[in-house]
């Protein structure tokens, strides 16, 4: 599973903008809470590579229930950035 995520300038939240391994429909409808909310908001609100190696002892930020639902247990974040920012 892979995911490109990009902040909703209307809504402030972030979106799934292309997707591989999740369902074609989460593309620009999932949306994802910024900061602690979901691993990408945590992501770009450090501004760094967020590394979860195990969901179930997670505490910096919420697993999204996809996750859950595809039995993903440890997943990598890596900001994609344009002048210094995420």
């Amino acid at each position: 599973f892979s995911n490109i995520v990009l902040a909703d300038p209307e809504t402030d939240m972030l979106v799934f903008a292309a997707a591989a391994g999740w369902p074609g429909e989460m593309v620009w409808k999932r949306r994802l809470i910024r900061g602690r909310g979901s691993q990408a908001g945590y992501m770009i609100e450090v501004n760094d590579i967020v590394i979860a190696e195990d969901f179930d002892v997670e505490e910096r930020f919420k697993i999204i229930d996809e996750a859950r639902q595809y039995h993903i247990q440890a997943a990598m974040s890596a900001p994609i950035q344009k002048d210094g920012k995420p």
